[in-house]
């Protein structure tokens, strides 16, 4: 029995090791009140961001201006997702929107 508790932990451990999840909160510019909502806005930020391999959860913050993406390290990177964001058509952080993907974004999207 000793054995058994004992490989399972191993197993356990290793699946655990396996995993390398992480978080990076990124700042943007969210001009619509209603994008949590939207049927346009959120899901064009989670579309490309979760095109990315190991994206686990996107979450907006409209009141912050943020979107914390959880992901796994070994299949991608905060680079990576920002570049994604940016193909939105949203800032994040230094990185600029892509400006083909801020022109077709919905009005209400854009700065005002």
């Amino acid at each position: 029995m000793k054995k058994i508790i004992f490989i399972l932990s191993l197993v356990i451990l290793g699946i655990a090791a396996h995993a390398q999840t992480e978080k990076v909160t990124v700042q943007t510019k969210i001009y619509c009140s209603h994008c949590d909502e939207c049927g346009d806005c959120k899901p064009n930020i989670t579309k490309h961001v979760a095109e990315l391999k190991g994206i686990e959860k996107v979450e907006m913050d409209t009141k912050k201006m943020t979107i914390t993406v959880t992901y796994d390290a070994k299949q991608t990177n905060p680079a990576a997702i920002r570049t994604a964001i940016s193909k939105s058509g949203y800032d994040a952080d230094d990185v600029k929107a892509d400006p083909t993907a801020y022109t077709a974004l919905d009005g209400c999207c854009k700065k005002k």
